[in-house]
């Protein structure tokens, strides 16, 4: 499903990606990042931070954010001139 997000990524077919992460039943922290990233990737960013507030929500199935979300949800924090958020993502 991963790949499937990163070609949604490479087309900027974002509704497709978006509908390929609801259908997962037990997403894990790579289809996470990638969806996030794809997000980033096409100025989305409050999608991608709202999927980082589900990420952590669901941190107790294994899904624990890692070094690979950190830059894309900082960078959407800033896009979006979020610099408190930011600050709470980068601590």
């Amino acid at each position: 499903m991963t790949k499937m997000v990163d070609v949604c990524d490479n087309s900027g077919d974002l509704r497709y990606a978006g509908l390929l992460f609801e259908q997962v039943m037990e997403s894990n922290v790579f289809l996470f990042n990638a969806t996030i990233r794809a997000y980033t990737h096409n100025q989305m960013y409050d999608l991608a931070i709202n999927l980082y507030k589900q990420m952590l929500r669901e941190a107790e199935n294994q899904k624990l954010p890692d070094k690979f979300t950190f830059p894309f949800v900082i960078k959407s924090c800033a896009a979006i001139f979020c610099e408190v958020l930011g600050r709470q993502v980068h601590a």
